[in-house]
């Protein structure tokens, strides 16, 4: 199978480049002015056809060109990194509007984030115009599933959810998984772990075409037969506990992330009628980043595109990176050819982001790749000296480097920002050992790729809080909110009422949810009992006196807010609950309550504006249907590759796949040794170790003007002392690659930076192995001292790591304090900072205390 993949891929490779060449060809016949003898004997000169052409292709070259005039059908382009992509799906679109006169309600663009689909919109607009921009439906794969499902889902048979559904995002998946595990299960609530098993459910999930109606041994036998096995679960715990899983969806009326596609994907191959209106609906049909599609993703663009077959999808497999998360870049290489006919194939080659000598050392790694890259990236910026490869002692030495390097180069460029530089490694863990080194060497950084605004605590608390008004089922958030702030509530009353609810079982023998009990059902059934309560006895329910009466004040506030929302905006429901329940001075009184009163705050300000992605009709609405437009926003913003753009001018630090889809003027990368770049794991197959060359290819492509390639003799890893490492091998494929570029290379050796360390100062020197000018002196300018009484803010997006949390982040609250000017300080922690100033003029002699952000 696997060889019959690489034959069907290199004939799609041959037959590219020979469409190319026609249609360079024809291009060169075409272009240009020209000279033709008229009917009366004279020449006349002829305008060039750049004259004549529409407006929509100028200034694209002749590869795009022929993209984005491509006729209708089915279409591929190929489009290496920095090649322009964006402006061909732009001009594409604005082809079909304004030459093959198709109308922008009819076009679909699907992109993988909200952030990519806000830009396109963006873009269109400056193109085609606010209305027409408007018309168009541009979003994600699950932004279109889940309005799809809002309008169509109650047609699927037995789908056991209805139209207020909630979408529950990775945190509330694991709460689904962990209430399994320690109530059905009987794991012990401190010990059990959900993250593993809902990674192989997510996992399950990606490898059908869609997993609405099949059971946990039918998921099973999807994993095993796409080769993904169960490590340490055996096959009838993984059935039992997937069956209880779906089981808390459908009685929370909830569906994960992973059920948005497939629960589409079912209702279109179930109702004929529904699947024939979209069809319709929209006749083009635009993808980008095609490669890292899944099973279900390519199924619901076949679905909709099959007909027609009038899709034009956008992708590079030498890009593919995310297969661990579902993604089959066969989509992209051989599986569009066999479901679609006459494929047409463009490749966008010419690289506008990189140095000629950037895209070598690219290309050098690529070739290392299993499967022939169709696309010859050709630099259009000449390059020099532009990729150093420097070996350091360990770990900690290739962090400073890194980090006084970053300094040296912005101090001696003018033109040259912190936010141009960016440091990428494989693995969340070597994050530590840079954000200390650039700490110490005074370096502004953002460490991107942790915990971002909709994952902080009050923002969930709040959200939950709404989620509960929309969907009364909703029991992961109810469980959120029930004792929050703190009411009398606690874990045994809820075991209690859970009991309860469940002996309330109807004729057919299903027990309502808890909210549905509390709120619509059982409370009203005993609203004119001989005691004149509101409520059920405390016997009935098995609580104490004063449990029933603090159950009984949560439901009449819950009660009050419901009304409240009927007729308001979702900004007025907020300032409602955080008013009626109390939480606006739970938040207040924390000891870093002005920080997080910010952040409640913006969040108000962010359900005040009205909704960017819905029909006009929705724009001005009020009650629960406003509510759920913006509550679906954020559940897709909050389960999206989310990458805070936070730090103004800080240098930053993230993973290569959080690097995806990003440049930058200057890269390092470190860690480049065998076992992390590329990364490896006992079960990896090869397809796995071909993503991981596919990866450091992402990394080197997101740099612009140079680049720096890390790698140290010895790293400590997964908690254990200092192991002798070797240099990748993609290293040596660098070297060989750039032979004649005489690439540097060269071993740092850097002084003390603190009484522990035991390491002897020294210089940068070229002492490095291999290359053009291994063991001759390279000229990198005299070495740059680090200056302790230098410090800048240090933006964090994260608020849990290892150590002591509370140091590090009063830690940089001083740094914040210390620093002249504020400009370069995140607008919420100027705020935060300069009430917390207020605070301490008006009353000196209360003492300072530590700032401890909360746990979720």
């Amino acid at each position: 199978m696997r060889a019959c993949a690489r034959r069907l891929a290199r004939l799609t490779v041959e037959r590219a480049r020979n469409a190319r060449a026609n249609v360079e060809g024809g291009a060169g016949r075409r272009r240009g002015a020209h000279a033709r003898a008229s009917d009366a004997g004279r020449w006349v000169i002829e305008p060039s056809v750049d004259a004549l052409e529409p407006p929509h292709v100028k200034g694209l070259n002749d590869d795009q060109r022929a993209a984005v005039l491509a006729p209708l059908g089915a279409t591929r382009v190929l489009a290496g990194p920095g090649s322009g992509k964006t402006h061909v799906l732009i001009g594409r679109v604005a082809h079909l509007i304004h030459e093959e006169k198709v109308s922008p309600r009819e076009i679909l663009c699907i992109t993988f984030t909200n952030k990519a689909a806000r830009e396109l919109r963006e873009r269109l607009r400056d193109k085609i115009g606010d209305q027409a921009a408007r018309d168009i439906t541009a979003g994600t794969f699950h932004s279109v599933a889940a309005r799809m499902l809002r309008r169509h889902g109650d047609r699927i048979p037995n789908i056991g959810r209805t139209g207020d559904f909630t979408i529950y995002d990775a945190d509330d998946s694991k709460a689904i998984v962990r209430d399994v595990l320690v109530n059905q299960f009987h794991e012990p609530k401190k010990t059990a772990q959900p993250g593993p098993l809902k990674n192989w459910i997510s996992t399950a999930k990606s490898c059908v075409k869609s997993s609405v109606g099949l059971s946990g041994s039918q998921m099973l036998r999807a994993l095993l037969e796409a080769k993904k096995p169960i490590p340490q679960m055996s096959h009838e715990r993984f059935v039992e506990m997937y069956n209880a899983y779906e089981a808390g969806l459908r009685k929370a009326n909830a569906f994960d992330f992973d059920d948005l596609l497939s629960a589409t994907v079912a209702m279109l191959e179930m109702c004929p009628d529904v699947r024939s209106y979209y069809q319709t609906r929209w006749g083009q049909v635009l993808v980008d980043e095609f490669q890292d599609t899944s099973t279900t993703q390519y199924e619901l663009i076949r679905i909709l595109a099959q007909p027609q077959c009038s899709v034009f999808v956008v992708g590079d497999a030498d890009q593919a990176i995310y297969g661990w998360r579902g993604a089959e870049v066969a989509n992209i290489r051989s599986q569009f050819d066999i479901d679609f006919k006459d494929v047409t194939t463009h490749m966008l080659t010419t690289n506008y982001r990189s140095t000629a000598t950037i895209v070598t050392a690219a290309l050098a790694v690529i070739k290392e790749s299993a499967f022939p890259s169709p696309l010859e990236l050709v630099a259009n910026t000449p390059g020099g000296r532009d990729v150093a490869i420097v070996e350091a002692a360990d770990e900690r030495e290739e962090a400073e480097f890194i980090a006084t390097e970053v300094r040296k180069l912005v101090r001696a460029d003018s033109d040259l920002r912190y936010a141009d530089v960016a440091v990428l490694y494989r693995t969340n863990s070597q994050a530590r050992v840079f954000e200390e080194a650039f700490i110490r060497a005074g370096v502004p950084h953002t460490v991107l790729g942790d915990t971002s605004f909709y994952s902080r605590k009050e923002i969930k608390d709040l959200v939950a809080y709404l989620r509960v008004i929309s969907n009364v089922d909703d029991t992961v958030s109810l469980n959120r909110i029930v004792n929050t702030p703190t009411r009398g509530i606690g874990n045994s009353t809820i075991e209690k009422l859970n009991a309860w609810a469940e002996g309330l079982r109807t004729p057919e023998g299903v027990a309502p949810s808890l909210g549905r009990a509390l709120f619509n059902g059982a409370w009203k059934s005993s609203e004119e009992n001989d005691d004149g309560e509101l409520l059920p006895s405390a016997e009935d329910m098995g609580l104490t006196a004063r449990a029933r009466g603090a159950v009984l004040k949560f439901v009449q506030i819950m009660t009050t807010i419901k009304e409240h929302a009927k007729t308001s905006s979702p900004g007025e429901l907020l300032e409602e609950i955080i008013k009626s329940t109390g939480y606006g001075t739970l938040v207040q009184d924390a000891d870093d309550g002005a920080e997080r009163w910010v952040f409640v705050q913006e969040l108000v300000n962010l359900a005040k504006e009205p909704p960017q992605d819905v029909d006009e009709t929705m724009q001005d609405r009020l009650g629960l249907e406003a509510l759920g437009a913006f509550l679906e926003g954020i559940s897709l913003l909050t389960n999206a590759e989310s990458r805070e753009e936070e730090g103004g001018d800080t240098a930053k630090l993230m993973t290569l796949h959080a690097s995806k889809g990003l440049e930058f003027n200057t890269v390092f990368i470190g860690g480049i040794e065998d076992g992390l770049i590329p990364f490896v794991r006992n079960s990896d197959s090869e397809d796995d170790q071909d993503e991981e060359v596919r990866l450091f290819y992402v990394g080197i492509t997101r740099a612009k003007r140079k680049l720096f390639l890390c790698h140290a003799r010895e790293r400590r890893r997964f908690g254990q002392g200092p192991q002798a490492t070797k240099r990748s091998f993609l290293l040596d494929s660098i070297s060989a690659g750039l032979a004649g570029t005489k690439v540097p290379e060269r071993s740092v050796s850097l002084p003390p930076t603190s009484a522990k360390s035991t390491r002897t100062s020294g210089s940068y020197n070229a002492a490095g192995r291999g290359g053009a000018n291994s063991g001759k002196k390279v000229d990198w300018g005299a070495r740059v001292a680090v200056d302790s009484s230098v410090r800048h803010p240090t933006t964090r997006i994260t608020s849990q790591r290892q150590g002591s949390r509370g140091e590090r982040i009063a830690r940089t609250r001083e740094l914040v304090k210390k620093v002249a000017g504020e400009s370069t300080i995140p607008l919420p922690l100027r705020k935060a900072q300069a009430a917390k100033d207020a605070a301490a003029k008006s009353d000196d002699s209360v003492p300072r205390r530590r700032v401890r952000r909360p746990e979720q």
